[in-house]
């Protein structure tokens, strides 16, 4: 019997470093209104832990849990506050790790990058991602790509959650604002990552298990971002191959990430899903695929889409939603249709109903995907 609990928010959590950190308004709202996503990951004799009330069997409080033994603790990420939060509630495989930031840092994607075989299918080496601990630094990594006529430029703070703590510049004019944001975050975070701006064609990640010093392969997820880097929705299957690309296949490419990852520092201490964000990308009319946009060593989106899949018809398109109450997404008033314990089309809710801000669910049309 686990215990599950979703804390979105476990990278800044960890770059705070304080047990009792106290999330924000946007990210408490996250975490409070999607709390029931855990579910997907859980077996039939598992239990969700939530901070707020929540009708179910499954869901518990941290008085009710503290009452009860578990064999495991699965957060959606580790953090400091977490461990914090059920120091008294009784597992029996307890894994505490005390330097976290160590996996969490945008440092690994610089280092996973650096030890990627290069070739004509990825970026070329002028091309990775750079490491500026000051603002001259990254202002000159700016004017360069700008001046060798690269369509734009993305600085990145090391530890950032939910496509927050990323800076898009298409145009090559230093404002003060970039001067500001980039000064604070060296300051407080140590250093931001440079990269080059590409053209993306298909955001996708590559999802794995880490246990025992081993690391399995779970599947291929497609997802989709707005303009701005944040996450909107994820297709709810396994796929089987990199969409509208011919010259790799998901099985090679899984094959040299893990030989790259397997040798990183997630090796030491590292246990439970990591998933690496990916994508394909127009290169003047060339597609290429970005093998390492970022990793998230921690439970994600499209990792509980994969896990998601099989309570999908194989005939219908099944798209998983994160958006807001104000904002929902065309087909939520569809009553959903099951047909032998599977969506076949409609509106699945997965989140609870009444929420203040966010909401979360999988809406299917009976139609092949993609």
């Amino acid at each position: 019997m686990d215990l599950y609990f979703f804390n979105p928010a476990c990278e800044l959590e960890v770059s705070n470093g304080d047990k009792n950190y106290s999330l924000q308004k946007y990210p408490q709202m996250l975490e409070n209104d999607l709390r029931t996503l855990p579910l997907a990951f859980a077996k039939k004799d598992d239990y969700i832990l939530t901070l707020k009330p929540t009708s179910g069997d499954r869901f518990i409080s941290l008085q009710q849990a503290e009452t009860m033994e578990f064999d495991n603790f699965f957060p959606w990420g580790s953090s400091q506050r977490v461990f914090n939060l059920i120091r008294n509630v009784r597992v029996k495989n307890r894994t505490e790790i005390a330097d976290l930031k160590k996996f969490y840092s945008r440092q690994n994607t610089v280092d996973f990058l650096s030890a990627f075989p290069s070739g004509e299918k990825f970026p070329k080496k002028n091309e990775l991602p750079f490491i500026a601990k000051t603002a001259e630094e990254a202002f000159l990594f700016f004017k360069e790509k700008f001046a060798h006529n690269y369509k734009g430029v993305v600085f990145k703070a090391p530890f950032a959650a939910s496509g927050r703590g990323v800076r898009i510049f298409k145009k090559n004019e230093l404002t003060d604002n970039i001067l500001q944001w980039t000064d604070f975050v060296i300051k407080t975070q140590g250093f931001v990552e440079c990269e080059v701006y590409f053209e993306r064609l298909t955001d996708f990640s590559m999802h794995y298990t880490f246990s025992g010093g081993e690391i399995s392969f779970r599947g291929l997820s497609v997802f989709k971002t707005a303009d701005n880097g944040f996450y909107q929705s994820s297709y709810v299957k396994n796929f089987s191959e990199i969409p509208g690309v011919d010259f790799l296949m998901v099985y090679e490419l899984s094959e040299m990430q893990k030989n790259v990852l397997i040798n990183m520092v997630f090796r030491e201490n590292f246990s439970g899903n990591l998933g690496i964000d990916c994508m394909v990308y127009d290169d003047n009319g060339e597609k290429k695929v970005h093998p390492c946009v970022e990793i998230n060593c921690r439970n994600s989106m499209g990792r509980l889409a994969l896990e998601l899949s099989e309570k999908i018809d194989e005939n219908s398109l099944a798209e998983f939603f994160v958006f807001q109450n104000d904002k929902p997404p065309f087909g939520i008033e569809e009553e959903p249709v099951f047909e032998n314990g599977k969506l076949k089309s409609g509106f699945w809710r997965l989140s609870p109903e009444g929420t203040e801000k966010f909401s979360a669910g999988i809406l299917a049309k009976n139609q092949k995907i993609l």
